[in-house]
């Protein structure tokens, strides 16, 4: 929600690949903010995140290298879009293909997961920092901690989150419909 319009995302669009959309409930307007409309901007848009006035989005495909998905932000006004990350099928080991929304701390930090690549194939942690546009894995997921997140969103204590519901076998930090696993 940013200035009470309702903002998500949407596998489809005019182009089959995605769009951001708003929702303002106040008057039932409807409105497309964004559509991605070739692999290279990314494609299959599955996380949404406000932070200071600009949308930050995953897809858990297409990018940079057309492969393993993007973190990108867009602005809801101009509907001006910047990749910030790609994923590269080639280069498992930072991740691939987030299926999660992010979550932003009050300083800016970005924390995500991916449902793919890392040392094992089986998804990562990870942390973009926003003020130095650095990428940091964080966490391999190698079974026995976890496999393939998606459709969920990190707990950050302290901050409120609405995560939408999918199990993700990760003891202790992230949730199910609120529920602590």
């Amino acid at each position: 929600v940013v200035n009470n319009i309702l903002y998500g995302t949407a596998i489809g669009g005019p182009y089959g690949v995605g769009s951001i959309y708003s929702f303002d409930p106040a008057n039932n307007t409807y409105k497309e903010v964004f559509n991605w409309y070739q692999f290279y901007n990314g494609a299959y848009p599955y996380g949404l995140q406000a932070f200071h006035g600009l949308l930050y989005v995953t897809t858990v495909d297409g990018g940079k290298y057309s492969s393993d998905g993007s973190l990108s932000f867009t602005n809801p006004v101009t509907g001006g879009q910047s990749q910030l990350y790609a994923w590269d099928a080639n280069n498992p080991g930072p991740g691939g293909s987030p299926m999660s929304s992010p979550t932003i701390t009050n300083d800016a930090q970005l924390l995500c997961m991916t449902s793919g690549g890392g040392s094992t194939g089986q998804g990562v942690i990870f942390r973009y920092d926003l003020h130095s546009n650095t990428y940091t894995k964080l966490l391999d997921f190698t079974g026995p901690n976890g496999a393939a997140p998606g459709f969920c969103s990190l707990m950050i204590p302290g901050q409120l989150q609405i995560l939408p519901v999918r199990i993700v076998q990760f003891t202790g930090l992230l949730t199910e419909a609120g529920r602590v696993l």
